[in-house]
Formats: structure tokens, sequence, C-alpha cells
């Protein structure tokens, strides 16, 4: 079916209306199917230029509503790399920073992660968007609000100073809040992002711990649990929580696992040298490459 929808819409992408471009690249998107041709179309009647029949078109990314937008990016950074196109995002981007009072939160979050997840991390983007963001965290789904928190960390947006300080702290009191009902994925997102961006409060570590344990192991996949794994390494060195707030030790072991197994045969200098550097300031700990 949808190699069938992908050969008919390819050389009819012209007539689609925003809202259709929008939502056939989503479509595609979600469902995981490859169609690189189609998407490159769109991406090219998005931001104008010659098409492959060699018309001239103009950019219709202003036209675009902002959960067009919104969609538009996610669904291209869903789709891999192979579909990049630098000129779309450029223009997602600008059209982003003319409009971003008229996003709401679901539209920031999911902007936010399509930039960060194929690398492109526009300061000025990020600056406004997370402004924007400020008085409408308690209002973003648990998925929203860890895909944000992981796309904020991935952009390495500054988030111990100024508003990046305020808008993680509205974060993390929510993470903190719906931690008990949170699922692995969303969990693992969570404690990492918040891990690698500052010191953890022990109330917040409690929380993340006590739901990690309830879920168990199994249910985090192998790179889930390297992720929390990374996440039990800051908190035992920024927090140092008591024994009674730790997960508990099978899971913790199981995390460890998960790092040794994707890790390559033997230590890369930079990991011989973290080593070192942790052995001269007292920090206890084991290479497990080693």
């Amino acid at each position: 079916l949808f190699d069938a929808i992908a050969h008919e819409a390819f050389p009819r992408v012209y007539g689609f209306t925003t809202q259709g471009l929008a939502n056939l690249v989503w479509a595609f998107a979600k469902a995981g199917i490859p169609a690189d041709a189609l998407f490159l179309a769109v991406a090219r009647e998005a931001t104008g230029g010659a098409t492959v029949a060699g018309e001239q078109r103009r950019p219709r990314l202003s036209r675009f509503t902002t959960q067009e937008l919104a969609n538009t990016a996610f669904a291209f950074a869903r789709a891999g790399t192979s579909v990049r196109d630098d000129r779309l995002y450029a223009g997602i981007a600008e059209q982003t920073l003319a409009r971003i009072g008229d996003f709401n939160e679901q539209e920031i979050a999911n902007t936010a992660w399509a930039f960060a997840s194929v690398g492109i991390a526009k300061p000025a983007l990020f600056d406004a968007m997370g402004g924007a963001l400020l008085p409408m965290v308690s209002q973003l789904s648990s998925h929203g609000l860890t895909n944000t928190l992981l796309a904020f960390s991935k952009a390495g947006w500054p988030m111990r100073r100024d508003r990046g300080a305020e808008l993680r702290r509205l974060l993390a009191e929510q993470v903190e809040t719906r931690a008990h009902a949170m699922c692995a994925p969303e969990l693992a997102n969570a404690a990492w992002s918040l891990a690698v961006s500052s010191e953890l409060p022990l109330s917040l570590v409690r929380a993340l711990n006590a739901r990690a344990g309830e879920l168990g192991p199994g249910a985090f996949s192998i790179e889930e649990r390297s992720a929390v794994h990374q996440y039990f390494l800051g908190v035992q060195l920024e927090t140092r929580p008591p024994a009674d707030a730790l997960a508990p030790a099978e899971l913790r072991d199981a995390c460890r696992e998960a790092i040794i197994v994707q890790s390559p045969a033997r230590s890369s200098q930079l990991h011989l040298d973290v080593s070192a550097m942790l052995s001269r300031i007292g920090v206890a700990h084991v290479n497990e490459l080693c």
C-alpha cells in the first residue's frame, strides 16, 4: 500500500496542499517505511527551486502552519540521514524563529527533537524554543516531556544558567512528579538527559530509581539500559545518594552489563585518560575494558 501511495504521490507533490505534504511524510515516517525519492520531492516542493522535471517552484514553507512545520521536521528527522535536506531544515528554522509565539508545547517538543536528532543545534533556535516553552512545561505529555529533555541535552543547550537553568528545573519537577507512571523509554531518556545536564536533587533520584526498580531490567532495551547506567554513574559522582535511595542491585548490574556488551574490545585513550583522572581525584571505579 505504501509503495503504491509513494508511486502515485511522487509525480503529484506539486498539487498537494501544505497539510497534504506534511501529512504524507509524517505517515511514512511513523510507519517506518522508507521513501527517499518521495521525501526529497516534498523537500523540493517545500523549499522551492528546480523540480526533477526542471520546473521552478516558489518556496511554500511560509504557508505551512506551525503544526505542519513541526510535523515535517519530525518526519524528516525520523526518516534518517538518507533524506536529510539542509535547505529544508534552514527554512523550518527560519519560520520557527519568526513564529515561535504561535507554537504550542508539543510542536516545540517535536521541532526540538527533530533538530537535535539530525545534529543541527542552532543556538538562536533553541534559545527561542526554550524561552517559549517555559510557561508551557506542565502541559507537555510524558512523552513530550522526555523528548524535550533529550533534545535540549543532545543539542548542548546550556541548562546550568539563566533560562536554561529555569527550564531544566521546571522539566525536572515534572519528571519527579510523573516518574511513577513513566514507561521504560521515557524513564531512560529523562534519567540520562537530567544526569548529563546537572546535579540531581535526592528527591528526584529517589523517584527515578524507585520507578526503574519497579520496571526491572527486562523492561528496558539494551540501549536504554546503557543510558540508565550512564545516569547511575552521574548520580554516583554528583549526588552520592544513600544506600536506601539506590536502584536495586540487579538493575544496576544489568545496566552496567549493557555498557560492557556494547563497548569496543579495548579501552580508547580517552577512556584510559578519564579512568586515570578519576583515580587521581580519589573516585573509586572499575575500568570495565581493562
